[in-house]
């Protein structure tokens, strides 16, 4: 099911940035294990990239492995 919850940023090892400012870069953020290495990756969406057309959106993968 979804992830649900509060979670303090402070607490942060890193950051992820989008293109751009504009971009609501982590407006939505998911998490699963999407690649069956059965570690969680996250999902976050940037709804208002605009890299492939004007407010298009964007989604990065960021794999268990990496993170």
């Amino acid at each position: 099911g979804p992830v649900t919850g509060v979670v303090d940023p402070s607490g942060a090892s890193g950051q992820f940035r989008g293109v751009s400012i504009g971009d609501h870069t982590g407006k939505g953020i998911a998490a699963g294990l999407l690649d069956g290495d059965n570690r969680s990756d996250l999902v976050i969406g940037a709804p208002s990239n605009d890299l492939a057309g004007q407010e298009a959106g964007a989604v990065y993968v960021a794999l268990g492995a990496g993170l």
